[in-house]
């Protein structure tokens, strides 16, 4: 069974083995505002009912600076607002 409240964390610092320290991947990573995840039965899960829940976006997380340190920021939608201005 799917969560009502779904939680993604990327993992966006890897290991340079060459230069032999800690980077962080600052490549460009888009995100939809309404994400679909369907669950299927599988033979090696044993015998459930598939479902498929429908999220949508709320809040990101984002880290500004280094692999080192840095700070994070949160953009998180207004419901209020939103509910206000309907």
């Amino acid at each position: 069974e799917l969560p009502p409240i779904l939680t993604i964390y990327m993992l966006r610092f890897e290991y340079d083995f060459t230069a032999d320290k800690r980077v962080k991947l600052d490549d460009r990573f888009e995100f939809p505002l309404e994400m679909r995840i369907k669950i299927t039965p599988g033979a090696s899960k044993g015998d459930f009912t598939p479902s498929e829940e429908i999220y949508d976006l709320f809040s990101v997380v984002i880290h500004s600076g280094t692999a080192l340190s840095g700070h994070y920021h949160a953009y998180i939608r207004d419901l209020h607002y939103e509910v206000e201005h309907s």
